[in-house]
């Protein structure tokens, strides 16, 4: 076989010659972009999705019983702010060490005010926000644009708090804990 037979063969296996190897040619592309089409709609509608179930998480913080907790801890942290603030800025040669010097204000706090149950109430919400955003309900994105501020406060205020309640709930705020890492 010559080379002009060849590549006469090759052109014609390439470029269609008729008017129907052509409409094939054309129907194949339009299915293949109506398919990346479809997939891209509909990864679109699943992370619309899961903003919307983030927004309802919104709503659900900002919720009377969930608002009244946080009213609740704020009002009884108040008074503490300025002592927290030095603790918070003061070297010290251990973590350990600063944890008791913030359980020696903390815990007095904590049951004082009977803070527990709002401190519960909020340790929950967090939990279901992470294991929301582990099984891709929610958006991890806006969840932390919208949740990882107050919930890093929190738990860095409550966080003597619950390493003595993990001696008896050891995994205790986990997910907290977990969602206030994945921020950082």
């Amino acid at each position: 076989m010559s080379t002009a037979d060849h590549k006469q063969i090759t052109s014609i296996a390439f470029w269609p010659q008729t008017a129907y190897c052509w409409f094939e040619l054309i129907l194949k592309i339009v299915l293949i972009f109506g398919g990346i089409g479809a997939v891209m709609q509909y990864l679109d509608i699943k992370h619309e999705n899961r903003v919307k179930q983030t927004m309802e998480q919104l709503i659900r913080f900002n919720s009377d019983k969930l608002l009244n907790a946080q009213l609740n801890l704020n009002s009884a942290w108040e008074p503490h702010y300025k002592i927290i603030r030095i603790i918070n800025k003061q070297t010290v040669e251990s973590e350990f060490v600063k944890a008791q010097i913030q359980a020696k204000l903390i815990f007095p706090v904590i049951n004082q005010n009977k803070l527990q149950q709002d401190i519960d109430l909020l340790i929950n919400f967090f939990e279901n926000l992470h294991v929301c955003i582990q099984h891709s309900i929610c958006d991890s994105e806006v969840s932390h644009d919208l949740f990882s501020g107050y919930a890093t406060y929190f738990f860095d205020l409550h966080r003597p708090w619950i390493e003595l309640r993990r001696e008896v709930i050891p995994r205790y705020a986990c997910h907290l804990q977990a969602f206030v890492r994945s921020v950082c």
